[in-house]
């Protein structure tokens, strides 16, 4: 799970670089990129443990696999539709959707406990970075 913990990192340097100014012009780009990635491997793991879920008899979880999509869909969307501050908001509030769907979702929640907790640390610290991010994009 150092990993896992070790993937914050980005996050917050990108965050700090933001508020204080050292906006190196790629810093923004490296922001939406770095989170759309985190996105696609937070919801990537869903597939995974649908279809572990699918090899042991389960009837597969087709909410967990639409849910992937959907989240991945409106990270996509909020890139290429929304001006760069609600980009950065919107993948905020995604990585909350991330967490709540993960505790709402049957199937998700029997993740090892290892697992849910960095998922949660990351998710949240993530939202958090997201929301200093954007409010110091918009007093440029």
């Amino acid at each position: 799970m150092v990993l896992a913990h070790a993937s914050t990192a980005p996050f917050l340097a990108l965050t700090l670089m933001m508020l204080f100014r050292l906006n190196f012009g790629w810093v923004l780009q490296a922001m939406l990129i770095y989170s759309l990635a985190v996105i696609c491997f937070l919801t990537g793991s869903w597939w995974g443990f649908a279809m572990d879920m699918a090899a042991s008899d389960e009837k597969t979880p087709v909410t967990i696999l639409w849910s992937s999509v959907i989240i991945l869909l409106l990270a996509i969307t909020a890139i290429l539709a929304l001006p760069p501050v609600w980009t950065v908001f919107a993948l905020g509030a995604l990585y909350i959707l991330i967490l709540w769907l993960q505790r709402l979702i049957p199937g998700l929640n029997r993740h090892p406990d290892d697992y849910r907790i960095a998922t949660a640390r990351l998710s949240m610290t993530a939202a958090g970075c997201h929301l200093l991010f954007g409010w110091g994009l918009s007093a440029i």
